[in-house]
């Protein structure tokens, strides 16, 4: 039993000298300070041809990317520090559900993903995008400091 465990000792002590010292991980998406781009209403091509410059944006800032779209495919975003959520535009929700107001319901749920998120800086791009924007605005007096 002795030399089992002078052995084993043996082993980790063995261990312990070739380890090598990792990098510290970054902290989790929802521990980071993260920047919202609204991309609503932009075409597959226009928002990846955006999302390199979003990307950079955010890495020089040292931010997350919560990227809120109305693209089903989210294929395009899945990548390491992009968190991707997905908003319907109000026209497609009026279509889908019938709703009686669509866009307070688009404005909610935008601010339910502030909410949730907490970013430092919340970027529209497209008309589409700033409406949303602009409407969630009105309806939250809150969303004043963006």
């Amino acid at each position: 039993m002795s030399l089992l465990r002078k052995r084993l000792a043996a082993a980790l002590e063995a261990g312990r000298a070739t380890r090598q010292p990792t990098a510290p991980l970054p902290p989790p998406l929802k521990a980071r300070r993260m920047l919202m781009a609204l991309v609503q209403g932009r075409s597959f091509d226009e928002v990846q041809a955006n999302l390199a410059s979003l990307r950079k944006i955010a890495a020089e800032k040292d931010l997350g990317l919560v990227i809120v779209t109305d693209q089903t495919d989210i294929a395009l975003f899945q990548i390491p520090g992009c968190i991707t959520e997905y908003l319907a535009s109000p026209d497609v929700f009026d279509r889908l559900s019938g709703a009686q107001d669509p866009q307070i319901y688009v404005a909610r749920r935008l601010g339910i993903l502030v909410r949730k998120w907490e970013p430092v800086q919340v970027a529209p791009f497209g008309d589409d995008a700033i409406s949303v924007f602009a409407n969630w605005q009105r309806i939250e007096p809150k969303a004043s400091k963006f």
